[in-house]
């Protein structure tokens, strides 16, 4: 065995990979600074405990030499920003912008190529309800990509709620099947199942290209508040792009698939062409607590997957 190897999806960064890495990731972060984000550095290690919603498999665990309890190599940051809330920041006022930047380490991949040693920049903003923070997270995100020079992005927007809601009004009784047809994005079984919304399911499982006839179609199709909602929702999302990123290409795959379960109201992740993977994803989501959930909006950006356009 060549002892100079490292394991599958660890990696060293030398010259100019070392220091075009050093200069996007200081880039993000001054810009955030700069937003009024407060910057926060957690450790590398926390207690197994803390990971305690997290899946087993995803992070390395091994046994603390000086307290005896069981450690964990984190694998995800937002993680860490649950038990940081409940200690360190328990009293501070919100809502509250943080961003950090720092490594994560991966015990397995679902890609065989994929790095399990990745550096995230993240920032989010807690505390806050109004659809406006989603908008900010989502300028300071172009902002951040604009100004390390990411060219031909794409926006893929989700909302995670409204295929529950949409299968709610449709009332039909293999609601089980057809939310798994959905989400698998299988046409065939999905005119099978419900040929009555067969039409427009097929049109919204697909990418729209004419966001504002699909919402009329829905509108005419079901009439209720729960929908309303999340269709005002979807306009919003569209006009806010309309107006200040008229350029910007951007896909609503309102449905969805399980990579959105996490989130709530809006998911999206940012691709650009020719490459598999994202190099961003985003949205709303609950950070649970003992007295109430924060709720929270937020993006990660992935350094590796950038380094690698």
């Amino acid at each position: 065995m060549n002892k100079n190897m490292l394991p599958a999806g660890f990696y060293d960064l030398i010259f100019d990979e070392a220091k075009k890495s050093y200069e996007d990731s200081n880039a993000a972060i001054s810009l955030l600074i700069s937003e009024k984000y407060f910057l926060i550095k957690p450790p590398l290690i926390e207690f197994d405990s803390d990971y305690q919603t997290a899946s087993e498999s995803d992070y390395f665990v091994t046994t603390d030499g000086v307290s005896g309890k069981k450690i964990a190599l984190r694998s995800d940051i937002t993680l860490q920003i649950r038990r940081i809330l409940a200690t360190r920041l328990k009293n501070q006022e919100l809502p509250l912008k943080l961003c950090y930047v720092g490594d994560v380490i991966k015990a397995k991949s679902e890609d065989l190529y994929a790095d399990r040693q990745q550096t995230q920049i993240g920032f989010e903003i807690i505390g806050i309800q109004d659809d406006g923070a989603d908008f900010l997270i989502i300028k300071d995100l172009i902002d951040i990509l604009q100004k390390i020079k990411v060219k031909n992005f794409i926006f893929n927007v989700t909302l995670p709620n409204f295929l529950d809601v949409f299968l709610t009004e449709i009332k039909i009784e293999e609601q089980k099947s057809l939310k798994t047809a959905i989400l698998q994005k299988n046409l065939s079984k999905i005119a099978k199942i419900c040929p009555n919304y067969s039409d427009i399911l097929q049109k919204i499982v697909r990418f729209n290209d004419d966001l504002p006839k699909i919402i009329a179609e829905i509108k005419q199709k079901i009439i209720s508040k729960e929908m309303n909602v999340e269709l005002s929702r979807v306009q919003n999302i569209y006009e806010f792009f309309q107006k200040n990123y008229p350029n910007l290409e951007i896909n609503f795959d309102l449905f969805g698939d399980k990579s959105s379960e996490y989130h709530c109201d809006i998911y999206f992740e940012i691709l650009v062409p020719n490459f598999s993977y994202a190099i961003a994803k985003g949205g709303r989501y609950k950070i649970p607590n003992d007295d109430k959930d924060f709720i929270a909006v937020g993006a990660t950006i992935y350094m590796n997957n950038l380094r690698k356009l």
